[in-house]
């Protein structure tokens, strides 16, 4: 039997739990993520208290090295669940380490400072030495100017007229897994609302097109500053909520929304079967 507590951060919901070192969590992921035969979830998020870490698996059992939505439902959990007496909180990932912030009693409100991407060969596992930055990338005759970076994990951004196309989810899932992104990549089709705003819908590798994606927000973000598009502070304007960036001295703050949902208990399949509740 396993605990768990679900949070949703812009409509991207994971069920967290304590790791522990008997478990297979890439099975686990796939099969407690099911919206259909498991409890349903974009991911799992597990944590350890000394030190304060945390790990991420998709839906489909591959494991993340960060992610922006559940980095803050983290950061609630500490507050609200393990009942922390302190409202900063340091969190190691596999993406680095990262400060996040409780703004408000409730921790309904919360500030992660996600640092600066890198457009390094090494970290964005791409073919090209030279930095991929509004790069003409040809698949199935079209062009799409791309911009790639490592934000915590592999973000790819481009612009377009209508972020909410329905095309982009065909493109997204044959370009996040093209041989030019050796380690794939997610996909943000971005678009310009004013040079405060934005508008970004995101397919992710490992879950597809989701409601909402904090990191690849932010690299949105990032890129629409780098190009002109958007001054230093901008809304970011996700499928069903809204977050706020500001890119300060080269960094970026992302501050949103986390909310609880409630807590559980996962059997196993053959408990289930077994009729046993």
């Amino acid at each position: 039997m396993i605990e768990f507590w679900k949070f949703q951060g812009c409509g991207n919901d994971f069920l967290i739990m304590e790791e522990k070192d008997d478990i297979d969590y890439d099975t686990l992921s796939e099969h407690i993520c099911d919206r259909h035969y498991g409890i349903g979830a974009d991911g799992i998020i597990l944590v350890r208290q000394d030190p304060l870490s945390m790990r991420i698996f998709n839906q489909d059992g591959s494991e993340a090295t960060m992610c922006g939505n559940g980095i803050r439902c983290f950061v609630r959990y500490c507050y609200e669940i393990l009942n922390m007496q302190k409202r900063e909180f340091l969190i190691h990932t596999k993406a680095g380490s990262f400060c996040g912030k409780v703004l408000d009693e409730s921790a309904s409100d919360i500030e992660i400072d996600m640092g600066t991407p890198s457009f390094t060969m090494e970290h964005t596992g791409l073919v090209n030495e030279l930095p991929v930055i509004n790069y003409p990338f040809y698949m199935h005759f079209h062009v799409y100017m791309i911009t790639t970076m490592f934000f915590g994990t592999i973000h790819t951004v481009l612009f377009v007229a209508d972020a909410d196309d329905g095309k982009w989810q065909h493109v997204g899932r044959q370009m996040h897994q093209h041989p030019f992104f050796r380690k794939k990549t997610n996909v943000n089709f971005v678009e310009i609302v004013n040079d405060h705003a934005i508008k970004v819908r995101t397919y992710e590798k490992g879950v597809g097109m989701t409601l909402a994606c904090g990191s690849g927000a932010c690299a949105s973000a990032y890129c629409a500053h780098m190009l002109h598009f958007c001054k230093d502070q901008m809304e970011v304007y996700l499928k069903s909520s809204m977050l706020h960036i500001q890119i300060k001295e080269d960094r970026v703050l992302m501050r949103g929304p986390a909310k609880y949902i409630g807590k559980g208990i996962y059997l196993d399949k053959e408990e289930t079967a077994n009729g046993r509740t």
